[in-house]
């Protein structure tokens, strides 16, 4: 027959259940440290990874188009955007030159100025016109060798129409210092605008019939 000790058998249960109910504290202890600390952070951890791999993909695709871009302002025989860009420069550096030559050799006296009415370029042919060196027209100098009954005029409706119109038509008199004679010119001039603001003006001036004289247009 075998004889129980309850007393130590209670004590083995209580023991069990102490151990059952610390075991359980500690699953719950461990449950609640993975939903609240552990996962939140691992779900972020993964997002932040996701986030990074995705900026480097980008990183990698930008730096890729990064030497794309590179290549094609290297030169390479005419194909790059660099060369490109540098035969239109030559072919306006082109341009220029030749509006340029085209302008003094002209046998029309020609003139640019700006919306003040002051000379900046000039050819050959005007200071022959004139009768005057180049320099000597340049700025506000032209008006110098307005003949005098017409100067004040002239300077009047040079600005009227600066502030009004599209084109420029006078009809005034020069007075060449060397021979002394006053010249019945006409001139002409379109005035560049951006909007508002005059960019040049640009403009010939040719001897014209004594019968127009003293006439004024504006277009």
């Amino acid at each position: 027959m075998i004889f129980l000790n309850y007393s130590y058998l209670l004590t083995f249960l209580q023991t069990i259940v102490i151990g059952a109910g610390g075991l359980a504290t500690a699953i719950l202890a461990m449950w609640g440290l993975w939903t609240k600390i552990l996962k939140p952070w691992f779900k972020e951890s993964r997002e932040k990874r996701e986030t990074l791999f995705k900026a480097i993909g980008h990183i990698e695709d930008i730096s890729e188009k990064l030497e794309k871009v590179s290549k094609e302002l290297q030169p390479n025989g005419g194909g790059s955007i660099k060369d490109q860009i540098k035969q239109i420069a030559n072919d306006i550096k082109i341009i220029r030159v030749e509006r340029d030559a085209t302008f003094y050799l002209s046998k029309e006296p020609s003139f640019k100025s700006d919306g003040k009415g002051y000379y900046t370029s000039l050819n050959y042919a005007l200071s022959q016109l004139v009768g005057v060196p180049e320099s000597e027209l340049l700025g506000l100098g032209w008006l110098n060798y307005i003949a005098l009954e017409d100067k004040d005029r002239i300077w009047e409706e040079w600005e009227n129409i600066i502030e009004s119109g599209k084109e420029i038509s006078l009809f005034y008199g020069i007075k060449n210092p060397t021979t002394m004679e006053v010249i019945p010119v006409k001139c002409r001039a379109v005035i560049n605008r951006d909007n508002d603001k005059i960019l040049s003006v640009i403009g010939t001036i040719e001897p014209t019939e004594k019968k127009h004289y003293k006439k004024l247009k504006i277009v």
